[in-house]
């Protein structure tokens, strides 16, 4: 995990690199996923069998959620990748903002890192 190596000093940065590379491509593409009809909280067709955690804020102002997203891809790129501690730090805070803002549920829980 990126994190922890950042933490121990032990960081690949190519591995750093493609990693971060990936969380800002996966950022970048992410509001595809929230098309004005998936809104299943607020005006979306219900689907049977699916639920979703996400929040209607998301369709409430959507700019603004777009914006977020593009504003944590670009600092993803921007880590510094031969020290990306500080940088990792500032993107967790940036991605648990995100979260607080737009998700009903711990999003850090599963990976055993609750209340960071």
């Amino acid at each position: 995990n990126l994190e922890a190596a950042a933490e121990e000093g032990t960081v690949d940065e190519i591995q750093a690199f493609v990693s971060l590379e990936a969380i800002a491509a996966s950022l970048e593409s992410f509001a595809l996923l929230f098309p004005a009809d998936t809104n299943l909280i607020g005006t979306g067709t219900e689907i049977e069998g699916v639920s979703t955690t996400a929040a209607a804020t998301i369709w409430d102002d959507f700019p603004a959620f777009r914006a977020r997203l593009a504003e944590n891809a670009a600092l993803a790129r921007d880590i510094d990748t031969a020290a990306p501690a500080a940088g990792l730090v500032a993107l967790r805070e940036n991605c648990t903002a995100c979260h607080d803002a737009y998700v009903f549920y711990d999003p850090f829980a599963a990976m055993g890192l609750s209340g960071n």
